[in-house]
């Protein structure tokens, strides 16, 4: 970020930018740096400190031209730690070098849930594989079709099923907690993937959509950020690839590394906000019966090594019967799931062909409960749906963008989302 140089004589640490970590520049000894703001830095959740805090005094300079800050000594500042800006550690901060160190990606199975012909692939929690799968579940069991959408009343019909079951999925997002820091909530989010639960839930629809939050255990969620990137792969030989990448929020924490290029994330965002300030919290989660103490109406302290939980939903989807295959995926944060269940349901149920099922106008559930659709969704089944006592509002802006390939047969079709004017490539 933009930083104005003084003249070089004694390192001085200068720092400007209030929303963000700062950039260093060297200054005189005993002077301030000309044009540097005296404004305390604000630090990123990407740095372990949630917003909101404050520094009670100016960070001390990088003593070398190294790479990031030291937990502990100038020394272990060097070129060879990540590539990314000397800085000491912001105010409430406890990451480390070590804590990059020891950090090791996991590798675990993926879920599998039976839909009809198919096969659903999608990650565990804290992703959200498990609520994608719950949804699909539910809403097979209504066995919607082609031919029962085919007049407004069953377009209405389908809808409003489709919406009740998203707002029962969100009262369930709490099961998306990580199982590694939080063991109990293991079994907790496997329950998302029984048909039982699927049974009580589409015995809970009915006709209106006017009930109570309560009805769907619905509270405020966990933020979900928008800084996401999803890409579909489908090689010569068969094999599939769903990845989903993201920083959270738009440029993540503001921070990135000049000699790579990266962004750094923020995901730990999502772990500040999933307990508002003021808001009580119990020691850890304990499950009981189908809630979560704290859940949805209080929350639970973050722990160390904790990740957030997410939307991504990269997956596949295959039947062998019909020796067909679907790799699909979005970005767009919590509308993610939303999207890539409708481009699903569009796909495999309505008949769509795969750029139809994806460029189809699609709908959403917020954490009140309302109904936002996007610009171009049908009057007609908007006001069917408010005369079944759906509440809707508008959503600012959506980015929804879904990214898929699919093999029927000998065929190969690939789509890349028109919203985001990309283009699929193949050979």
């Amino acid at each position: 970020m933009p930083g104005r140089q003084c003249q070089p004589t004694t390192p001085r640490a200068c720092w400007t930018g209030v929303h963000r970590l700062c950039r260093w520049v060297e200054g005189p000894s005993g002077s301030g740096c000309p044009g540097s703001s005296a404004a305390t830095p604000r630090p990123t959740a990407a740095m372990a400190a949630c917003p909101g805090r404050s520094c009670s005094s100016p960070p001390s300079p990088c003593s070398e031209g190294g790479m990031w800050w030291p937990p502990s000594s100038a020394s272990s500042c060097t070129t060879a730690s990540c590539g990314l800006p000397c800085r000491r550690q912001p105010c409430g901060s406890q990451l480390t070098l070590q804590d990059l160190a020891k950090f090791q990606p996991e590798v675990v199975d993926a879920l599998e849930v039976p839909l009809g012909d198919y096969t659903l692939y999608s990650p565990p929690p804290p992703a959200g594989g498990a609520i994608l799968s719950f949804i699909l579940n539910v809403l097979r069991g209504f066995n919607f079709s082609a031919e029962s959408v085919a007049r407004p009343e069953g377009r209405v019909n389908m809808y409003h099923h489709l919406v009740e079951t998203l707002k029962f999925a969100r009262g369930q997002r709490w099961r998306l907690g990580d199982p590694r820091s939080h063991p109990k909530l293991q079994n907790a989010s496997r329950d998302l993937l029984e048909e039982t639960l699927a049974q009580l839930i589409r015995q809970q629809i009915d006709g209106r959509g006017d009930h109570q939050l309560s009805h769907y255990s619905l509270a405020d969620a966990w933020g979900h950020g928008t800084g996401t990137s999803h890409v579909s792969v489908l090689g010569e030989d068969g094999s599939a690839v769903a990845a989903t990448s993201t920083i959270n929020t738009p440029f993540g924490a503001m921070v990135y590394s000049p000699r790579t290029g990266i962004i750094l994330n923020n995901e730990l965002l999502d772990l500040c906000e999933r307990c508002p300030r003021g808001s009580g919290t119990t020691p850890s989660p304990a499950v009981n019966g189908d809630r979560v103490s704290g859940a949805p109406g209080g929350c639970w302290p973050p722990v160390p090594g904790e990740r957030s939980p997410s939307s991504m939903v990269p997956s596949i989807l295959i039947s062998k019967a019909q020796g067909s295959k679907l790799v699909i995926g979005g970005a767009g944060g919590e509308l993610i799931i939303s999207a890539v269940a409708q481009a699903i349901m569009n796909k495999l149920w309505l008949g769509f062909d795969l750029r139809a099922a994806i460029a189809a106008p699609i709908l959403h559930v917020n954490s009140k409960g309302r109904v936002e659709y996007e610009p171009s969704f049908s009057q007609e089944v908007q006001r069917g749906l408010q005369d079944r006592g759906q509440n809707q509002t508008q959503r600012p802006f959506f980015l929804n963008v879904v990214q898929a390939v699919s093999q029927e047969g000998a065929c190969v079709y690939a789509v890349s989302d028109l919203r985001k004017g990309g283009e699929a490539a193949g050979y």
